[in-house]
Parts: C-alpha cells; structure tokens; sequence
C-alpha cells in the first residue's frame, strides 16, 4: 500500500489488487451503499491515522474516486469538500473510473519494433497477429497511459473504441504473446 497525502484535504491510497482483496472487497464492488465499501474506507482511514500520524475525516463531505489503473493496481483518491451551506451537513460522493486498454495496429512487424522500443517493458500487453498485421492491445497504468499512446501514435494506426477491439482481438486474432509480450518482444528482438 501506497500513501500519499496530496495536502490536508486530499490523500491517495493505491492498492494492488491483492491487498484489495485482503480488506474483503474487489474493485467491482467497490459502493458506498454497500456496507463492504464503508467498512474497508474506516479500516483504511484507521490504518492512515496508526501510521501516517494523520487523520482522514470521513463523516461530512467527502469525494471518494475509485481508479482501476491496472489490472494489478488501484487507486482510491479521498478529497474533502468545504461546506457550501448549514444545511449540507453529510455527502459522500463514490466515483469510479477504469483506464481503457489502448490498441494499436502496425502494417508490418519492423514498426511494432520500433513503438515497443519506447514502451515501458513491465506494461500489462498482448500481441495479436492477422493477415499479416499486428495488434498491441496495452494496459498502462495512470502515470504512463498518456506517454504510451503517444508512442503508439507515431508509429500505428491506434484504434478507436478501444474496449471493443480488445475483445475483437481475443476472438478473431491469433494470439502471439501475453500478459508481457512488450518484455518479450524487447527481450528477444531488441536487446543485444
């Protein structure tokens, strides 16, 4: 568990999914009308307030953002809000958001050597081939989703609807490497 007190209204508490799963709870069921949720926000505040020596507030107003950032890795940001008026006197917000896989596709093998020669190797990734063509389908995490789809950009035509060419991929592809195939493909086509 990582934690990260942003300043003294927001904190950010990333978990992998694991340790997620040891609070008794998935990222799925992740709902503050759910009881599960209320409990594991207590625990974790808890264990914020034993070990950090500070407190999160959960009573009053509050932003609670859920992040899938990798399949290995969420991110609960906690955010209190000022008060607008006396009569505000409770609010709990729950927001969830799951980065999307990008998908690239590469006219031949020598360009998807070049973008995977700029990508991080340790990046959750598949690679797909059809009718001599080549898919990347990759799940970055947060900090490095934007640099990741810039670098697919140059060198592929990137795809759009991404979750649904994923899922065409794993149907109607010829799966070649998975769940590291950029570490793979560096390994053995690009180090020397």
């Amino acid at each position: 568990m990582n934690i990260l007190a942003q300043n003294e209204y927001r904190t950010e508490i990333t978990l992998s999914t694991q340790e997620l799963a040891d609070y008794g709870i998935t990222y799925e069921e992740l709902d503050y009308s759910n009881i599960h949720t209320r409990k594991f926000l207590w625990e974790i505040s808890e264990y914020i307030r034993k070990n950090c020596g500070y407190s999160i507030r959960l009573s009053g107003r509050i932003l609670i953002e859920a992040i899938k950032e990798s399949e290995d890795s969420v991110k609960i940001c906690l955010t209190s809000l000022s008060h607008k008026n006396s009569d505000d006197h409770s609010l709990k917000q729950l927001i969830k958001n799951q980065l999307h896989p990008l998908v690239a596709q590469f006219s031949c093998f020598e360009l998807m050597l070049e973008a995977v020669s700029r990508l991080d190797t340790g990046t959750h990734s598949s690679l797909f081939e059809k009718d001599g063509k080549y898919r990347l389908v990759l799940s970055p995490d947060s900090k490095n989703y934007e640099g990741c789809m810039l670098s697919l950009c140059e060198f592929s035509e990137a795809l759009q609807d991404c979750p649904v060419e994923a899922a065409r991929c794993s149907e109607m592809w010829k799966l070649i490497s998975s769940p590291f195939a950029v570490y793979q493909l560096t390994t053995a086509f690009l180090t020397h």
